[in-house]
Protein backbone atom coordinates (compact mmCIF):
# COMPACT_ATOMS: atom_id res chain seq x y z
CA UNK A 1 0.00 0.00 0.00
CA UNK A 2 0.93 3.54 -0.82
CA UNK A 3 3.09 5.44 2.33
CA UNK A 4 1.13 8.20 3.78
CA UNK A 5 3.30 11.15 5.01
CA UNK A 6 0.81 12.79 6.86
CA UNK A 7 -0.86 10.33 9.29
CA UNK A 8 -4.20 12.11 10.55
CA UNK A 9 -4.42 15.25 8.63
CA UNK A 10 -3.54 16.77 5.23
CA UNK A 11 -2.79 15.36 1.81
CA UNK A 12 -1.14 12.15 1.68
CA UNK A 13 2.49 11.65 -0.17
CA UNK A 14 2.53 8.28 -2.03
CA UNK A 15 6.07 6.49 -2.70
CA UNK A 16 5.20 3.44 -3.62
CA UNK A 17 1.49 1.14 -5.39
CA UNK A 18 -0.23 4.37 -6.38
CA UNK A 19 -4.08 3.32 -7.06
CA UNK A 20 -6.04 6.19 -8.24
CA UNK A 21 -8.79 4.71 -6.74
CA UNK A 22 -7.20 5.51 -3.46
CA UNK A 23 -5.77 9.77 -4.37
CA UNK A 24 -7.79 12.52 -3.63
CA UNK A 25 -7.89 15.69 -4.97
CA UNK A 26 -4.24 17.97 -3.51
CA UNK A 27 -2.74 14.14 -3.04
CA UNK A 28 0.96 14.20 -3.52
CA UNK A 29 3.19 11.47 -5.54
CA UNK A 30 6.61 10.80 -5.48
CA UNK A 31 7.79 11.75 -9.32
CA UNK A 32 9.80 8.55 -9.66
CA UNK A 33 6.38 6.81 -9.65
CA UNK A 34 5.24 8.88 -13.12
CA UNK A 35 6.95 7.70 -16.36
CA UNK A 36 8.46 9.76 -18.39
CA UNK A 37 6.75 8.39 -21.51
CA UNK A 38 3.99 6.63 -22.92
CA UNK A 39 6.23 3.55 -23.83
CA UNK A 40 6.75 3.04 -20.20
CA UNK A 41 4.38 0.10 -19.47
CA UNK A 42 2.79 -0.33 -16.43
CA UNK A 43 4.60 -3.39 -13.97
CA UNK A 44 8.36 -2.23 -15.45
CA UNK A 45 10.82 -1.57 -12.53
CA UNK A 46 11.32 2.23 -11.85
CA UNK A 47 14.78 1.93 -11.17
CA UNK A 48 15.11 1.13 -15.33
CA UNK A 49 14.33 5.19 -15.57
CA UNK A 50 15.97 6.61 -12.77
CA UNK A 51 18.14 9.79 -13.97
CA UNK A 52 21.05 8.41 -11.48
CA UNK A 53 20.15 4.60 -10.75
CA UNK A 54 20.55 3.30 -7.20
CA UNK A 55 23.65 0.69 -6.51
CA UNK A 56 22.96 -3.02 -7.12
CA UNK A 57 23.01 -3.63 -3.88
CA UNK A 58 20.09 -0.90 -3.19
CA UNK A 59 18.09 -1.31 -6.28
CA UNK A 60 14.44 0.49 -6.08
CA UNK A 61 12.14 -2.74 -6.52
CA UNK A 62 9.16 -0.54 -7.04
CA UNK A 63 7.29 -0.77 -10.54
CA UNK A 64 5.14 1.76 -12.54
CA UNK A 65 1.60 1.22 -11.86
CA UNK A 66 0.03 3.89 -14.02
CA UNK A 67 0.68 4.76 -17.85
CA UNK A 68 1.29 8.27 -18.91
CA UNK A 69 -0.77 9.43 -21.25
CA UNK A 70 0.43 13.02 -22.21
CA UNK A 71 2.68 15.74 -20.44
CA UNK A 72 3.27 19.33 -21.24
CA UNK A 73 4.15 22.56 -19.51
CA UNK A 74 1.62 24.75 -18.07
CA UNK A 75 3.59 28.14 -18.34
CA UNK A 76 5.93 29.94 -20.77
CA UNK A 77 8.71 29.39 -19.12
CA UNK A 78 8.46 25.47 -18.41
CA UNK A 79 8.76 25.38 -14.65
CA UNK A 80 5.71 24.01 -13.89
CA UNK A 81 4.65 20.94 -15.44
CA UNK A 82 1.30 18.46 -15.91
CA UNK A 83 0.53 15.25 -17.26
CA UNK A 84 -2.21 12.81 -17.47
CA UNK A 85 -2.24 9.63 -15.88
CA UNK A 86 -3.99 6.68 -16.69
CA UNK A 87 -4.10 3.34 -14.09
CA UNK A 88 -5.56 0.61 -15.80
CA UNK A 89 -6.04 -1.44 -12.39
CA UNK A 90 -8.61 1.05 -11.17
CA UNK A 91 -10.10 1.88 -14.94
CA UNK A 92 -9.03 5.81 -13.55
CA UNK A 93 -7.43 8.63 -15.08
CA UNK A 94 -5.69 11.27 -13.34
CA UNK A 95 -4.72 15.13 -14.06
CA UNK A 96 -1.46 15.70 -12.20
CA UNK A 97 0.81 19.05 -12.19
CA UNK A 98 4.08 19.92 -10.43
CA UNK A 99 7.24 21.95 -11.06
CA UNK A 100 10.14 20.63 -12.64
CA UNK A 101 13.85 19.76 -10.84
CA UNK A 102 14.70 23.47 -11.97
CA UNK A 103 11.68 25.08 -11.50
CA UNK A 104 10.93 23.53 -7.62
CA UNK A 105 12.15 24.71 -4.34
CA UNK A 106 12.44 21.83 -2.11
CA UNK A 107 11.08 18.27 -2.78
CA UNK A 108 7.11 19.48 -1.77
CA UNK A 109 7.23 21.38 -5.00
CA UNK A 110 8.41 18.96 -6.83
CA UNK A 111 6.39 16.26 -6.09
CA UNK A 112 2.94 15.59 -8.73
CA UNK A 113 -0.13 17.10 -7.14
CA UNK A 114 -3.20 15.49 -8.11
CA UNK A 115 -5.54 17.66 -9.23
CA UNK A 116 -8.03 15.62 -10.80
CA UNK A 117 -9.28 12.15 -10.50
CA UNK A 118 -12.39 10.48 -13.39
CA UNK A 119 -13.34 7.66 -14.90
CA UNK A 120 -13.85 9.66 -18.08
CA UNK A 121 -12.80 12.43 -20.17
CA UNK A 122 -15.48 14.92 -21.26
CA UNK A 123 -14.92 17.87 -23.59
CA UNK A 124 -16.27 21.29 -22.14
CA UNK A 125 -14.68 23.41 -25.01
CA UNK A 126 -13.62 23.05 -28.52
CA UNK A 127 -12.05 25.82 -31.02
CA UNK A 128 -10.16 25.94 -33.99
CA UNK A 129 -11.86 23.47 -35.27
CA UNK A 130 -10.86 21.86 -38.83
CA UNK A 131 -12.96 18.95 -40.29
CA UNK A 132 -12.97 18.97 -43.94
CA UNK A 133 -15.16 16.06 -44.58
CA UNK A 134 -17.46 16.73 -42.17
CA UNK A 135 -20.58 16.68 -43.87
CA UNK A 136 -19.94 13.07 -44.93
CA UNK A 137 -20.41 12.20 -41.58
CA UNK A 138 -24.13 14.11 -40.94
CA UNK A 139 -23.06 15.60 -37.34
CA UNK A 140 -22.54 18.77 -35.99
CA UNK A 141 -18.54 19.93 -34.96
CA UNK A 142 -19.16 19.58 -31.67
CA UNK A 143 -20.98 15.44 -31.74
CA UNK A 144 -17.33 15.09 -33.77
CA UNK A 145 -15.09 16.49 -31.94
CA UNK A 146 -16.42 14.57 -28.72
CA UNK A 147 -17.09 11.65 -30.68
CA UNK A 148 -13.51 11.81 -31.70
CA UNK A 149 -11.87 12.24 -27.94
CA UNK A 150 -14.33 9.28 -26.86
CA UNK A 151 -12.81 7.03 -29.16
CA UNK A 152 -9.28 8.26 -28.58
CA UNK A 153 -9.50 7.69 -24.79
CA UNK A 154 -11.46 4.37 -24.96
CA UNK A 155 -8.45 3.05 -27.27
CA UNK A 156 -5.97 4.22 -24.56
CA UNK A 157 -7.94 2.13 -22.00
CA UNK A 158 -7.24 -1.06 -24.09
CA UNK A 159 -3.45 -0.60 -24.32
CA UNK A 160 -3.29 1.86 -27.10
CA UNK A 161 -1.02 5.03 -27.03
CA UNK A 162 -2.30 8.04 -28.41
CA UNK A 163 1.08 9.02 -30.74
CA UNK A 164 0.66 11.78 -32.68
CA UNK A 165 -3.18 12.08 -31.93
CA UNK A 166 -3.00 13.87 -29.26
CA UNK A 167 -0.82 16.96 -29.04
CA UNK A 168 0.05 20.41 -27.50
CA UNK A 169 -1.11 19.05 -24.07
CA UNK A 170 -0.76 21.58 -20.99
CA UNK A 171 -2.82 20.29 -18.56
CA UNK A 172 -6.54 20.89 -19.38
CA UNK A 173 -6.26 21.56 -22.95
CA UNK A 174 -4.83 19.77 -26.17
CA UNK A 175 -4.85 19.69 -29.80
CA UNK A 176 -6.51 16.42 -31.47
CA UNK A 177 -5.60 16.21 -34.91
CA UNK A 178 -4.93 12.75 -37.44
CA UNK A 179 -3.14 12.10 -40.37
CA UNK A 180 -6.80 13.10 -42.56
CA UNK A 181 -6.31 16.90 -41.89
CA UNK A 182 -8.93 16.76 -39.08
CA UNK A 183 -7.38 19.41 -36.09
CA UNK A 184 -9.51 20.69 -33.37
CA UNK A 185 -8.49 22.16 -29.58
CA UNK A 186 -10.46 21.37 -26.56
CA UNK A 187 -10.53 22.04 -23.49
CA UNK A 188 -11.68 18.43 -21.60
CA UNK A 189 -12.74 17.55 -17.54
CA UNK A 190 -12.68 14.20 -15.77
CA UNK A 191 -15.79 13.22 -14.68
CA UNK A 192 -17.18 10.07 -12.42
CA UNK A 193 -18.60 7.32 -13.88
CA UNK A 194 -22.38 8.09 -14.62
CA UNK A 195 -24.18 6.61 -11.17
CA UNK A 196 -26.84 4.19 -12.10
CA UNK A 197 -29.89 6.32 -11.13
CA UNK A 198 -28.67 9.39 -12.88
CA UNK A 199 -28.67 6.93 -16.37
CA UNK A 200 -31.78 5.90 -15.79
CA UNK A 201 -34.42 7.95 -18.04
CA UNK A 202 -37.41 8.42 -15.14
CA UNK A 203 -40.18 10.84 -16.39
CA UNK A 204 -42.49 10.39 -13.45
CA UNK A 205 -42.11 10.89 -9.74
CA UNK A 206 -45.15 9.17 -7.53
CA UNK A 207 -44.68 8.99 -3.53
CA UNK A 208 -47.04 6.87 -1.74
CA UNK A 209 -47.58 4.43 1.27
CA UNK A 210 -47.83 0.79 0.20
CA UNK A 211 -50.99 -1.39 1.24
CA UNK A 212 -51.09 -4.45 2.78
CA UNK A 213 -51.55 -6.19 -0.37
CA UNK A 214 -48.08 -4.52 -1.67
CA UNK A 215 -49.83 -1.57 -3.99
CA UNK A 216 -49.15 1.72 -4.37
CA UNK A 217 -51.43 4.19 -6.53
CA UNK A 218 -49.37 5.47 -9.46
CA UNK A 219 -52.53 7.52 -10.48
CA UNK A 220 -56.05 7.12 -12.33
CA UNK A 221 -54.07 8.41 -15.83
CA UNK A 222 -51.68 5.73 -15.60
CA UNK A 223 -54.37 2.50 -14.98
CA UNK A 224 -54.61 -0.32 -17.28
CA UNK A 225 -51.33 -0.17 -18.28
CA UNK A 226 -47.74 -1.73 -18.50
CA UNK A 227 -45.67 0.25 -16.90
CA UNK A 228 -41.95 -0.15 -16.24
CA UNK A 229 -40.27 1.85 -12.48
CA UNK A 230 -38.07 1.32 -9.83
CA UNK A 231 -39.05 1.67 -6.61
CA UNK A 232 -36.68 4.51 -4.31
CA UNK A 233 -36.30 5.98 -0.70
CA UNK A 234 -38.49 9.04 -0.84
CA UNK A 235 -35.50 10.47 1.62
CA UNK A 236 -32.33 9.51 0.07
CA UNK A 237 -33.45 8.93 -3.33
CA UNK A 238 -31.07 5.53 -3.49
CA UNK A 239 -32.94 3.02 -5.58
CA UNK A 240 -34.81 0.16 -3.48
CA UNK A 241 -35.90 -2.41 -6.51
CA UNK A 242 -35.82 -2.37 -10.43
CA UNK A 243 -35.89 -1.75 -12.93
CA UNK A 244 -39.37 -3.72 -13.25
CA UNK A 245 -42.38 -4.00 -15.62
CA UNK A 246 -45.60 -5.34 -14.77
CA UNK A 247 -49.15 -4.03 -15.88
CA UNK A 248 -51.20 -1.40 -13.76
CA UNK A 249 -54.31 -2.00 -12.33
CA UNK A 250 -58.00 -0.22 -13.89
CA UNK A 251 -57.84 2.00 -10.18
CA UNK A 252 -54.26 3.20 -10.98
CA UNK A 253 -52.94 0.75 -8.39
CA UNK A 254 -49.53 -0.91 -8.91
CA UNK A 255 -48.22 -4.16 -6.90
CA UNK A 256 -44.39 -3.89 -6.35
CA UNK A 257 -44.32 -6.47 -3.35
CA UNK A 258 -45.75 -7.19 0.24
CA UNK A 259 -42.11 -6.74 1.62
CA UNK A 260 -42.47 -2.96 1.33
CA UNK A 261 -45.77 -2.97 3.10
CA UNK A 262 -46.42 0.02 5.20
CA UNK A 263 -44.10 2.14 3.53
CA UNK A 264 -43.61 5.31 2.15
CA UNK A 265 -41.87 5.06 -1.29
CA UNK A 266 -41.46 6.83 -4.27
CA UNK A 267 -42.19 5.33 -7.81
CA UNK A 268 -39.77 6.16 -10.57
CA UNK A 269 -42.12 5.82 -13.80
CA UNK A 270 -39.83 5.06 -16.77
CA UNK A 271 -41.85 4.15 -19.27
CA UNK A 272 -45.83 3.72 -18.98
CA UNK A 273 -47.93 2.06 -22.18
Amino acid sequence: MAQNESATTGPNRYEDDIDLADVNEGDRIDPELIPRSPHIVVGEKVSRHLAQPNSPKNEDERTFSVRLIASGYRDQFQDVQAALVYDPGSELFARLSGHTSSGAWNQKERDWKVRDVGRNIEIVDQWDVEIPDLEEFGETEEEFVSEWAEILFDNIRYGDEPGDELQEFDGKKFRLRDYDGRTARVEYELVAEVDEMSALDINEYVTDTVDQRGRVNIGIKNASSTVTYVVLDPDSMDRLDGPMTQDSQSDGRLSIGSEFEGEEVTIGLLNVE
